[in-house]
């Protein structure tokens, strides 16, 4: 979904994250790491607003609901825990998948950050012999594939999730002294301050 602007001047964003076994065999011992806090960096990350929940899935015979780590709310989205599920948790038979969502907030700007904030989740499972196998997130909804032209979007199956967040701010100030024209009118100079305060390019800026 688009980011929705709090009174504060910050932004609530939904993610959503879909783990798929894309293999031939079961996977247990699922885990996906997702450190928000240290990605977008400091200040920016403010907190989770909504804890992760598994809102679909898995749906096949042999597949366990992964125990979702309820600390990761409180730990900051990373800086304390930055693994989503709690502890060996979980199986996922071929083809099928879960999908988790949660939602954040982010301050744009927040110590003079400027630029896109990009995000990468890393998701892990193992094998019966104990083979890790392991994926960097998309961009886009498909965990199966390369998600064509999702923004972001650079041809392969790793490309990093942007955050877009169009915003602008204006302020205005008289700039200084009043100054007697001495036919009863005042000339009185002004400031406008025009600041684009998101995280993509703005164009066609307009007062």
């Amino acid at each position: 979904g688009s980011p929705v602007e709090l009174e504060s001047g910050n932004f609530t964003v939904n993610y959503q994250l879909v783990l798929e076994n894309t293999g031939t065999v079961d996977l247990d011992n699922l885990q996906i790491t997702e450190d928000l806090e240290t990605e977008f960096g400091a200040g920016v990350f403010i907190g989770v607003t909504t804890a992760p929940a598994i809102t679909s899935g898995p749906s096949l015979a042999g597949s366990d609901l992964p125990i979702l780590d309820l600390s990761w709310d409180a730990g900051l989205g990373g800086s304390a825990n930055s693994s989503l599920f709690n502890g060996i948790s979980g199986t996922l038979v071929p083809t099928d998948s879960i999908t988790i969502t949660f939602t954040i907030e982010v301050d744009p700007n927040a110590n003079g950050v400027a630029g896109p904030l990009d995000n990468t989740a890393m998701a892990s499972g193992q094998d019966g012999n104990g083979t890790t196998a392991t994926d960097d997130s998309d961009d886009g909804a498909d965990a199966n594939g390369i998600n064509p032209n999702e923004d972001g979007d650079m041809g392969t199956s790793d490309d990093p999730t942007p955050l877009d967040i169009p915003a602008v701010n204006l302020a205005k100030q008289v700039n200084g002294p009043y100054v007697d024209n001495g036919d009863e009118t005042w000339t009185i100079p002004y400031q406008f301050v025009l600041e684009n305060t998101g995280t993509i390019n703005l164009t066609n800026p307009s007062i």
